[in-house]
């Protein structure tokens, strides 16, 4: 058996080095969500592919969910956490592993593809190192549902390298069929895929023959290329066939493209994206879009910024021919995120690209000393982000297993199941609660409503209180401004505006937010059956930033 080169052991290192601490985490944000829709999921085409739904108010529990359920065609996906179920039941160790693995194979794989077309070893060396290192790799990587991308990537990157073996003539036919069969993998993992017929053209163009005429390159690489875009042709048919057109998610996840909107909000996303690149900062979700958008001013400075510095890269790359290539890589990785709000792991794939211009630039330094002293900072930087990261989630998830443990410790009976909770001013980064429940403390049945969901638990004293009438009534009396924050808005109540009057479903009863009395506080009332059985909590913040629970009696 043939040893690996050396070269593929350090970039694997490399990306061991600065992930490996997502062993240590466990299930925090969407994480338990997606493995119980997968265990409920049955082993079919359309049962793992109904296994990756979201928006469901009968799953996600928000209070006032009013959307449809959004359903996508991830049904390796939903594979990969049955499989991790299969092996590691509820231990988390086990899901990161398979994450940091699947991204470690794909760094390795980076390096070989440029290799494949011909950047000299290198510079093909350094940008997998880089790419293995990306700062914006913290959600795909050690998050857990992150591992839609870097699966994904991981079947995009194969489908690649096996269409360049057979343009190289290495078993040509088996090549040709290995890449259709990864590139079907890769539409089955994630839609983002279906841009994987560009990456092939980009490919073809960088290892064009220059010795024929450019005619016939032209007719040789669309006949290579016919097979996976009648494949991709194929599997948007399936998907349509499977899911029907289907509902979008609400904003600010997803924006239509015929949104009048939308050319705006695409654009101060391509600020924001390149800007981050450029200065090697991990993208963060919706704040600094908003910002943006609010802020003329910051925009306009930051996209001046951004336009220098990257006519300053393509200056020190102008005589590198395969620099628009690159560019175009990075471009087309973006498309199917631009109706998406900003996160890091939808740049995973474009990450390549930017890889590879940016161990150019390094590469192009003349002084040694100066060369190492800023890969050496380089290295610094990425692992500042990297343990940034793990720290943030491994805050998430102590502070989703403390609000779990509390709850348990107000009402122990509901270990037994069976029973509605109501949940009272519940941390949005722990929307979840109901399905830590269930999976990991053995709550079976549990049916969780999230009656009031905040940004942070309120102090007692910030005004909160609760209490129940025999009547079914729940009355709150909570801080004024928890409607109108923006993350619960845009998050949680899927941009709906929450009016005094108005009336929302809860569970089996209704939300009627009211107008309250003179001072800073808004009352606003739950009704479930009379027949009900229902479990209120109120959680609190207290000393030291703990988090209290309080019974809330409701007979």
């Amino acid at each position: 058996m043939r040893r690996p080169p050396k070269e593929d052991l350090v970039v694997l290192g490399v990306a061991l080095l600065f992930w490996t601490c997502g062993l240590a985490l466990g299930f925090f944000l969407d994480d338990l969500h997606n493995l119980e829709r997968a265990l409920a999921a049955p082993w079919s085409l359309r049962g793992l592919a109904d296994g990756f739904t979201v928006f469901d108010p009968a799953t996600i529990e928000v209070w006032c969910l009013d959307h449809d359920p959004v359903r996508f065609l991830r049904p390796l996906f939903v594979l990969s956490l049955k499989l991790d179920h299969a092996i590691w039941g509820f231990t988390a160790f086990g899901y990161h592993l398979t994450n940091l693995l699947l991204h470690g194979l794909n760094a390795v794989m980076v390096r070989r593809l440029l290799l494949r077309l011909r950047i000299p070893s290198p510079r093909a060396l350094l940008a997998a190192c880089l790419f293995a290192a990306f700062p914006h790799h913290t959600v795909a990587v050690l998050w857990i549902s992150g591992r839609t991308e870097v699966l994904m990537a991981t079947f995009v990157l194969g489908a690649l390298l096996l269409h360049l073996r057979a343009l190289d003539g290495v078993r040509p036919t088996a090549s040709r069929l290995g890449s259709l069969g990864l590139a079907a993998a890769a539409f089955l993992t994630k839609e983002g895929a279906v841009t994987l017929p560009v990456f092939l053209a980009l490919v073809e163009w960088m290892r064009r023959d220059r010795a024929l005429p450019r005619g016939a390159q032209l007719r040789g690489a669309l006949v290579r290329l016919t097979p996976v875009v009648l494949l991709t042709a194929l599997y948007l048919g399936l998907r349509l066939g499977v899911m029907g057109l289907g509902a979008h998610p609400p904003r600010p996840y997803y924006l239509s493209p015929t949104d009048p909107d939308f050319p705006a909000f695409a654009a101060v996303k391509l600020v924001y994206y390149s800007f981050a690149w450029l200065v090697s900062v991990p993208i963060m979700p919706v704040a600094p879009v908003a910002f943006l958008v609010r802020t003329p001013l910051a925009l306009a400075a930051v996209a001046a910024f951004t336009v220098a510095g990257w006519f300053a890269v393509l200056h020190v790359l102008r005589r590198d021919a395969g620099t628009p290539a690159w560019l175009a890589w990075t471009a087309a990785g973006l498309i199917p995120t631009l109706p998406l709000m900003a996160s890091n792991h939808y740049t995973y794939l474009s990450n390549v690209g930017v890889a590879v211009l940016g161990a150019g630039v390094l590469l192009w330094i003349p002084r040694p000393r100066l060369r190492r002293v800023l890969l050496v900072g380089t290295a610094l930087l990425f692992g500042v982000h990297a343990l940034n990261g793990f720290l943030t989630y491994r805050g998430l998830e102590t502070h989703n297993r403390e609000i779990a443990a509390r709850v348990l410790e107000a009402a122990p009976e509901l270990r037994d199941g069976g029973r509605d909770l109501y949940l009272v001013n519940l941390p949005f980064i722990a929307a979840h609660t109901g399905q830590r429940l269930r999976l990991l403390h053995g709550a079976k049945g549990l049916r969780t409503h999230l009656v009031t969901v905040s940004s942070e638990p309120f102090t007692p004293e910030a005004g909160a209180w609760a209490n129940a009438t025999p009547e079914g009534s729940l009355y709150l009396s909570l801080p004024a401004g928890w409607l109108d924050r923006d993350l619960i808005r845009m998050f949680l109540t899927m941009g709906t505006d929450i009016e005094a009057g108005g009336r929302y479903p809860c569970g089996d009863g209704v939300l009627v937010p009211r107008d309250g009395p003179a001072g800073p506080l808004t009352t606003i009332e739950v009704t479930w059956p009379a027949d009900a059985d229902p479990v209120v909590v109120l959680l609190e913040r207290t000393e030291g930033d703990a988090i209290a629970a309080q019974r809330v009696r409701v007979r």
